[in-house]
């Protein structure tokens, strides 16, 4: 992008709804007259009388994927937002943007919401498919994994996008793994090099609502995710706002997030401390060799994206003392 972008001119980010079709769902949004188009692929067969649930499932796609572009300006109004999702963008906005707010100096988030028409929140009927379990390649999924395959329960592995640990773990699971493709407008990252605002979002929100459509789309039982109790504990404050860099794993994201997802969905290890996580996999052999748990490993690229376990970064520590016991 030539000229600089400058976030406070921003008045308002705009929910433009979605198309569909043939597993291809298109989210457009806008800041102000900078138009954004986001790109989800779920790939099978369609289950019969999916399409209400698919639609219910892509209302709360669209409102969860929307953070990664009203995070470059983070506007005092946001309109389009379908009306029976109003409460929960707000809860959205103000907690899965708290660190965000912090790293960026600003205020807590809290626009005005301008609602539009939507779907409803109505679940759906729980079809008869596998569970779905998310697989991330780290001890979490993997205890949530094998935990569901000593129940005798059927399971089908997904994630958003994939990763060599992600590939690893499933095939020494032994399951299928079903990949959902998500491709970032392009122009986003220009406009980030422009000057955008930048920092985390409820990344976590974002892909239980895609697996949630997956789910609707395949006639899945449920989504199943591995999110842990202290994920639910808050880091700092910021102004008032408690900061939880882990909010859309917490129990209060879970239980707003499924009450509108269009098939169950909810955490398997959400009684779990990470110690009794920790020595639940601590007997899971098979998986040491493909295990990982580094940012290094999934944000670096070349030499750094092929190592498992920097040893330096907070996750690598964190996870070598967990285990350590």
């Amino acid at each position: 992008m030539a000229r600089r972008f400058d976030p406070d001119r921003i008045e308002v980010f705009t929910h433009l709804g979605w198309d569909y079709d043939d597993g291809v769902a298109v989210l457009s949004y806008a800041l102000d007259d900078v138009g954004f188009q986001e790109r989800f692929s779920f790939p099978g067969a369609r289950h019969i009388d999916s399409e209400a649930a698919v639609a219910r499932g892509l209302d709360l796609l669209s409102v969860c994927a929307g953070t990664s572009y009203y995070k470059a300006a983070a506007p005092a109004h946001v309109a389009g937002v379908p009306s029976h999702l109003a409460d929960f963008a707000a809860e959205l906005y103000r907690h899965g943007l708290a660190e965000y707010a912090l790293t960026n100096d600003v205020d807590p988030i809290a626009p005005t919401i301008e609602v539009a028409p939507g779907h409803g929140n109505a679940a759906a009927a729980p079809g008869d498919g596998p569970a779905i379990v998310a697989v991330g390649g780290g001890k979490d999924s993997i205890v949530t994994i094998e935990s569901a395959k000593r129940a005798g329960r059927a399971v089908t592995l997904a994630s958003v996008n994939t990763h060599p640990a992600i590939e690893a773990t499933a095939a020494v699971a032994g399951l299928d793994h079903v990949v959902i493709g998500r491709r970032i407008d392009p122009a986003l990252l220009e406009l980030n090099a422009a000057g955008a605002r930048n920092g985390h979002i409820p990344v976590t929100a974002i892909n239980m609502a895609a697996l949630s459509v997956l789910a609707a789309r395949s006639g899945a039982q449920a989504v199943v995710m591995s999110n842990e109790w202290s994920a639910s504990v808050p880091i700092t404050t910021h102004r008032g706002q408690a900061v939880n860099h882990q909010w859309s794993k917490s129990l209060d994201a879970e239980a707003l997030l499924g009450a509108l997802t269009p098939v169950p969905t909810f955490s398997l290890l959400r009684a779990l401390h990470e110690v009794e996580i920790a020595r639940r996999f601590s007997v899971l052999s098979d998986y040491f060799g493909v295990v990982t748990s580094c940012n290094v490993a999934y944000t670096g690229s070349g030499r750094a994206a092929r190592t498992r376990w920097c040893g330096q970064c907070p996750k690598c520590r964190f996870v070598f003392l967990a285990l350590a016991v």
